[in-house]
């Protein structure tokens, strides 16, 4: 658990559906990685080829922050 964000019975029920986390970040080089794999290739009990496509972000993650349904901040945790 990283901390804690108090609040009423209600207002959790109210906030429950629309609550999101971000993360404020210092980008690092290369910065981006993208890229594709096969995950699994057909086989005769799964004739199913499986892809994946991948990016990923490089950075470092300077704090997390909790928000509501209109983004406002309701509280941040350093993350380091």
């Amino acid at each position: 658990m990283v901390g804690e964000l108090a609040m009423s019975p209600a207002q959790a029920i109210t906030l429950k559906s629309a609550i999101s986390l971000a993360f404020v970040v210092a980008p690092k080089a290369p910065y981006w990685f993208a890229g594709s794999r096969i995950v699994t290739l057909p086989t005769l009990d799964n004739p199913k080829r499986i892809d994946e496509d991948f990016s990923v972000l490089i950075a470092d993650i300077q704090c997390g922050l909790v928000l509501d349904g209109t983004h406002k901040v309701l509280a941040a945790y350093t993350t380091r």
